[in-house]
Parts: structure tokens; sequence; C-alpha cells
């Protein structure tokens, strides 16, 4: 006896089903001429038409139908044909997942690229996170809005993906924002040491006296005692050149 096995709307997998079994499926409405079906033992995936022994059945069911002669029973959703309208809509819930998804994106680099290129790291990345999680969130719900069509539940991915990454900022960008402002600190500190020594260097080697001023010309470039003038990495300005007194920046904690 042959046996058979059957896909619903959703793409689950049913059987063995005897050809009886089936064809009273068909007759109770429960599968359609458009459900895919294969024998036993088999990889081929049909639609159930193109099975010669179940077109009478088939043919029937639609007879009584269109009759009126026997009424389909009310079908849980698992074995529903899925709707041109719901397919469409579903499709297009999937790729507007897909875009916020891509839309969180980019707002957690543009966040992440303002603590770069600003001071005010707290701001950029709050208005980034924010707009991440946002928008993140939002794909989630459209995927799973579009849900209803199988091929759409790809769209659960790139939300997930989004939410992960997310939760992976949140718990390392706090740490990033201090550990710039060390280096930032650091790297000024340094700047003033050496506008230091050089002051002092040019005191010893032109024989001056506390309260002398240094110039520029004497201090910075080719062969003099820095090459390059510093400035601080975060824009302060500093006050310089007065021999026995150490430069000082004006960002606040840049001091030595």
């Amino acid at each position: 006896m042959l046996y058979y096995h059957i896909r619903n709307a959703n793409q689950q997998e049913y059987g063995p089903l005897s050809a009886a079994e089936l064809r009273k499926r068909i007759g109770d409405g429960q599968v359609f001429s458009r459900t895919l079906a294969k024998e036993a033992g088999t990889v081929d995936w049909k639609q159930l038409s193109q099975f010669p022994e179940f077109c009478e059945a088939l043919a029937a069911a639609v007879t009584n139908a269109r009759t009126g002669l026997s009424t389909p029973p009310v079908l849980p959703i698992a074995w529903s044909e899925p709707n041109e309208l719901v397919v469409k809509t579903s499709k297009s819930w999937a790729k507007a997942s897909s875009v916020l998804a891509f839309g969180s994106l980019v707002c957690l680099m543009l966040g992440f690229a303002g603590t770069m290129l600003q001071e005010d790291e707290g701001v950029f990345l709050t208005i980034g996170f924010l707009g991440a999680f946002v928008t993140g969130i939002a794909a989630i719900i459209n995927a799973v809005l579009a849900y209803r069509d199988s091929r759409a539940a790809r769209a659960l991915g790139p939300g997930c993906f989004v939410l992960v990454l997310i939760l992976m900022a949140a718990i390392l960008l706090p740490g990033f924002v201090p550990a710039k402002k060390a280096a930032q600190r650091n790297a000024c500190i340094n700047n003033l040491r050496q506008m230091d020594g050089a002051i002092e260097q040019w005191v010893l080697d032109n024989k001056k006296k506390p309260g002398d001023i240094a110039p520029d010309a004497e201090l910075f470039g080719p062969g003099k005692y820095l090459k390059e003038k510093p400035t601080c990495p975060v824009g302060g300005i500093y006050t310089y050149g007065t021999a026995g007194t150490r430069p000082a920046c004006s960002v606040p904690n840049h001091t030595y």
C-alpha cells in the first residue's frame, strides 16, 4: 500500500497517510489541489493535482463546494492556503523590517562615529543607542507581523542580529568613553611635559632667568627644541613660554 506525506502552507510536514486518509482530508476541505505532497520514500514534492489517483477526489471536492452540497469545516490557520493579500502584506512587512534593521545599524554607527569626532561622547552615544534600539524593536515587530507567511520568517534574522549588537554595545561602549578620555588626558600631559622640558633647555642654553619669555620661533620648528608645536587632543588652549612656570592646558584635569 502506498503512503504519502503532505506539507501545509507553513511548510509543516504530515504523514505517512494512506490514499484513503488523504482522500478523506480532500473531502473535508483540509487539503487542496495546490497542497504539496510526495510518496513515502521519495524526495520529489509535487502539487496534489499532479497525482492521478487523487484527481477524482479533488474534482468532487470542487464540485461540492460550488454546489453547496457540503460545507468545508473551519480550518486551523496551519492548514489554510495562503491568501494572496496576506502573502503580499507579509512580504511588505518583511521588507520594512529589513530596512528598519539596517537603519538601526546606521544609528549605532553614527553614534559611535560621533564619539570619535567630538568631545561630548555621552550625547552622541545616547542618540545613537536610542535610535538603534527603537528601530531594532520596530524591525522585530515588523518581522513578527510578517510571520504569517513562512517565507517572511527570515525577516526575524536582521532584527535579532541588530538587538544582539545593541546589547553588546550597551555592555562595551560605557567603558569606551572613560578609556578614550584617559588616553586624551595622557596625551595632553605628555605634550605639556615636552614643552616644559624644551623651555628648561632654552633657559640653560640662552642663560635666561625665571620670568623670561621663550618665543615660539626659538622653541618649535626644524632644528629647534621641538619639531612641531604640540596641540591638545580635545582642543584645549596651552599657556606656556614663561621660564620657571609650568605649561598649562585650559581643559580641566589636564594637569601634572
